[in-house]
């Protein structure tokens, strides 16, 4: 019987998940382990809000190991009332399946950008909120995700007290490498094979 590997996160998960150039390292697993199923249900741009409500979602409908990837605080996200994510997964691969883009069902802001819709609501929320309570909300996000998962960890340091594995001090010197060669924020294909051996190693070679 195959297993079926969940992951959840922002577009440190899913970057562009459809693509066949790989992107994620999600599909690096999936040519890795041919005989198990990946799911890749991470979204660009969300909250960690968005990422626990699709695990939660998805933890109804089916069956497997759930991998959480805790993006960076202070994100804002909206989505449709009753929309069911599970519903829109896409098979890309024999053994990889992917959200596509999906921008007219939700919609967010990160502390760097917002869309013009948003606006004015992104002046006057980060006016009135303060780092510590963005610090304290994401920990209890955090602590939720962990407490509905496998296996969780967080892409970046993003001067929190975590208790979960953090790339950029897995990585130390090499992270800044792996995003120089991809866009700046996110790995090209070496830190993107990094990771997927790095999961691997953590998580689900020891879980097999």
């Amino acid at each position: 019987m195959p297993n079926n590997y969940h992951f959840f996160g922002c577009s440190w998960t899913c970057v562009n998940g459809m693509r066949s150039d790989y992107s994620s390292h999600v599909q690096f697993l999936a040519d890795r382990y041919p005989d198990d199923i990946f799911y890749n249900w991470g979204v660009g741009g969300s909250s960690i809000a968005l990422s626990c409500y699709i695990l939660d979602q998805v933890k109804q409908k089916y069956n497997g190991k759930f991998i959480f990837q805790a993006t960076s605080k202070a994100r804002l996200s909206s989505w449709e009332d009753d929309f069911d994510f599970t519903q829109r997964i896409v098979q890309s691969k024999d053994n990889y399946y992917a959200l596509p883009s999906m921008q007219s069902k939700w919609t967010g802001m990160t502390p760097s950008s917002a869309p013009y819709t948003l606006e004015k609501l992104y002046n006057q929320y980060y006016a009135h909120r303060s780092i510590d309570s963005l610090k304290y909300e994401h920990k209890v996000y955090i602590d939720y995700a962990v407490a509905r998962s496998d296996f969780a960890y967080a892409q970046i340091d993003d001067r929190l007290d975590l208790d979960i594995p953090v790339l950029q001090r897995v990585f130390g010197k090499r992270y800044k490498k792996y995003t120089k060669a991809g866009d700046g924020s996110h790995f090209g294909r070496e830190g993107l094979v990094a990771t997927a051996d790095w999961i691997a190693k953590e998580f689900i070679d020891a879980s097999k």
